[in-house]
């Protein structure tokens, strides 16, 4: 795929997560190979790239607890919330990609910046 066509592919897909009005307390997302490299973050997980493994390490590792879900041809990897005061991260497989989306807990909007 060519470079700028893959980028705005991208670019749309992390526009669907956390764009729009409807979408403003996302406050950002990362996404994961099946190594564990980050291939994107923006909001306020673009500092996490450097941690991005965790969270594929946690989804192996979640998946572990049901082997017997693994087998499965319509095997559905687990959800995975993370909670603090602050914020609360949902992280998810997809298609072999690991999703981290995190959120503000509440009304609590004031800890999330975009890093823009």
């Amino acid at each position: 795929m060519p470079r700028a066509l893959h980028s705005s592919k991208k670019d749309a897909i992390v526009d669907s997560l956390i764009g729009g009005e409807s979408r403003s307390k996302v406050g950002g997302v990362l996404c994961n190979d099946t190594s564990g490299l980050c291939l994107i973050s923006e909001g306020a997980m673009r500092g996490e790239t450097n941690n991005s493994g965790v969270y594929t390490n946690l989804v192996k590792l979640a998946s572990q607890l049901s082997p017997h879900q693994a087998h499965h041809a319509n095997h559905n990897p687990p959800l995975i919330t993370l909670e603090s005061q602050a914020s609360a991260v949902l992280i998810k497989e997809y298609d072999g990609r690991t999703v981290a989306i995190q959120v503000p807990s509440g009304n609590n909007t004031s800890h999330l910046s975009s890093n823009d």
